[in-house]
């Protein structure tokens, strides 16, 4: 849906209160502000599910909607999982944040697992 395609992408809004007082909001996504691939994306952290992340990456001429998990380190691992579909796609890899590689990932038109 278009409408929440573009509230999961806004970076920056400022809102005000009842009484006009203006709050500023950053969307808490870290790879929406440092990978241009990255077009809209929602964080969440729960005590069952850990630490999850939604991307949705547009590169080599189509978009991927990547979903993670049960996360320690969710960034480090939405890297790994933007990495290899990159590479998948032909598309050359650039980073805007650290990225340790530790992890492997496998990926195909159905899927990516990390292991």
């Amino acid at each position: 849906h278009e409408e929440i395609r573009k509230l999961m992408g806004t970076k920056h809004k400022r809102i005000y209160s009842l009484s006009g007082t203006a709050v500023d909001l950053t969307h808490t996504h870290a790879l929406l502000h440092a990978d241009p691939s990255v077009i809209a994306g929602k964080t969440g952290t729960t005590d069952g599910a850990k630490q999850c992340l939604i991307s949705l990456v547009r590169f080599g001429g189509k978009e991927y909607l990547a979903v993670l998990l049960y996360s320690d380190r969710r960034y480090t691992d939405m890297q790994i999982i933007l990495s290899a579909l990159k590479n998948m796609s032909g598309v050359s890899v650039t980073s805007g944040l650290p990225f340790s590689g530790s992890g492997k990932v496998s990926v195909s038109a159905t899927g990516c697992t990390l292991f």
